[in-house]
C-alpha cells in the first residue's frame, strides 16, 4: 500500500470512529457536540489564517453597512443560503447521481467548492476548506438520523459560526 493510501484510510478509520461515536449519542448530546466541535474547527481555522498566514481578510463589501444588516445577513439570511447550495444540493445531487462514488468524495466536493465561494485570499481559502469539511460532515452524519433535519442541523452550526465571527469581528474589535 502506497503511503498516500496510508494516509486515506488512516483519515477514513478517524472518519468512520467519529461517525460512530456521534451517531450514538441521543439528539441533544449530538446537537451540543457538534456546535462544541464546529466552534474548534471556526477557532482552528481562525489559527490557520491569522499565525501561519498573518493576515485575515476584511470583507470589503460588509465594511460600510450597518451592524444590524451585517448581523441579519451574516447570522441569519447567509447560513440558510449557503447550507442550501453548498451542502443540501451539492451533496445531495453527488450522492444521488453519482452513487458509485462514497461520501467522503461529496464531503470534499461540497467543502471545496464552499470554500472556493470564500476566497478572498489563499489563507481565507485554507481556513474556511476546514470549516466546509465540518459542515459536509455533519450534514452527511444527520443524514443518516432519524432525529435531525441535515439542513437545519447544519444551518444552526453555520449560524452560531458566523455569531461567533460576527461578535469578535464586528462588536468586539469596533
Amino acid at each position: 500500500m502506497s503511503r498516500i493510501h496510508k494516509i486515506c484510510y488512516k483519515k477514513k478509520i478517524v472518519i468512520s470512529l467519529l461517525s460512530k461515536l456521534l451517531g450514538g449519542l441521543n439528539k441533544k448530546a449530538y446537537i451540543i457536540t457538534s456546535a462544541i466541535i464546529t466552534i474548534f474547527i471556526f477557532f482552528l481555522a481562525s489559527l490557520v489564517i491569522n499565525i501561519l498566514f498573518n493576515n485575515i481578510e476584511d470583507i470589503e463589501y460588509l465594511r460600510d453597512l450597518n451592524i444590524y444588516l451585517i448581523f441579519f445577513l451574516t447570522v441569519i439570511i447567509v447560513p440558510f443560503i449557503e447550507t442550501f447550495v453548498f451542502q443540501k444540493v451539492i451533496i445531495e445531487f453527488i450522492i444521488n447521481r453519482f452513487p458509485q462514488y462514497n461520501l467522503y468524495f461529496s464531503i470534499i466536493i461540497s467543502a471545496l467548492i464552499f470554500a472556493s465561494f470564500h476566497c478572498y485570499s489563499t489563507a481565507y481559502f485554507i481556513g474556511i476548506m476546514f470549516i466546509g469539511l465540518n459542515f459536509s460532515f455533519f450534514y452527511i452524519l444527520s443524514m443518516k438520523r432519524k432525529d435531525v433535519s441535515p439542513f437545519l442541523h447544519v444551518t444552526f452550526l453555520h449560524m452560531l459560526m458566523n455569531f461567533i465571527s460576527f461578535l469578535l469581528n464586528d462588536v468586539f474589535q469596533k
